[in-house]
């Protein structure tokens, strides 16, 4: 057996390689890799859409020394970050034989199957295969994003220039724009709603946020500065709100019991800006 940590300890790995007597016939060395593969994200809402896609939970690179062709089955094995009560449904291995731009030329090998004994998912390449490769264990997630929203305030100005005839050409309007995306309900939070143990719960959560992270980024929220230049005309009062804009993703898990996981997550997606000049004579007083 050989692990990601380089040693036969299954218990303490986050990958492991099974290899039985003779399975390779040339002398080589084997080693497995984990690592992450994010796909393309993309600040673009479509409202309502409702996409049933398999995301990773792990990746991993079965490299050797030379081009191996087993000559009897060998077995890839994820380890499981809870215990054996709380594990996923239909966990999916796909393959990559050669290097690629990501998300691209994955194609569905097989299902895994979950092992109690080792607390792990396990996939066995046939005789005959290449061992060395690229696999990705991957679990569908139903992801649903709601339609676009308008919420804070990133910026309110009022501008005066009642009783001056003059215009002002270039008045600076700076504010900052919130970025990114953020948990409303989070993925250890989720679990525990679905009844599984903190413990457990604690566990899966990892798992299950560097996939939703490898689908939408980094988790997070960040300010971006802008600068609007705008126009007031003479004896006009300027009027300028800028709001945040966002969506709500929801991403469901299926795990062991029936149980189901119910994530959510608040996306920010760009700005909604009101700007008015108006009239001095018209002026309300009035808020946008």
């Amino acid at each position: 057996m050989v692990t990601d940590k380089g040693d036969s300890n299954i218990s303490q790995a986050e990958a492991a390689v099974i290899i039985p007597p003779k399975a390779i016939e040339t002398t080589t060395t084997v080693s497995v890799t984990p690592y992450e593969e994010p796909a393309a994200v993309t600040t673009t809402v479509t409202p309502g859409n409702n996409v049933e896609t398999p995301v990773a939970i792990a990746n991993i690179e079965v490299e050797t020394a030379k081009e191996v062709t087993l000559a009897k089955p060998v077995t890839l094995a994820i380890i499981n970050k809870a215990s054996e009560h709380t594990t996923f449904e239909n966990v999916e291995v796909y393959n990559q034989k050669t290097t690629t731009r990501a998300g691209e030329n994955w194609n569905k090998v097989a299902d895994a199957i979950y092992d109690s004994e080792t607390n792990s998912y396990k996939f066995t390449l046939p005789a005959g295969a290449s061992l060395s490769g690229k696999y990705s264990m991957r679990v569908k997630s139903s992801k649903t994003t709601g339609k676009e929203l308008v919420g804070e305030t990133n910026k309110e100005e009022k501008k005066s220039n009642e009783g001056n005839m003059t215009a002002i050409p270039e008045y600076k309007i700076n504010f900052e724009a919130t970025a990114g995306w953020e948990y409303t309900v989070s993925p250890e939070k989720a679990l525990m709603n679905a009844g599984v143990d903190a413990a457990d719960a604690q566990g899966m959560a990892t798992t299950i946020n560097s996939a939703i992270e490898a689908q939408e980024g980094t988790t997070g929220t960040y300010k971006v500065a802008h600068e609007l230049i705008a126009g007031i005309s003479g004896n006009h009062i300027l009027y300028y709100l800028n709001q945040a804009k966002y969506c709500e993703k929801t991403y469901t898990f299926k795990i062991s019991g029936g149980r189901t996981v119910t994530i959510t997550l608040k996306f920010y997606t760009g700005m909604q800006i009101t700007y008015t000049n108006v009239e001095a004579s018209q002026h309300s007083g009035g808020k946008i």
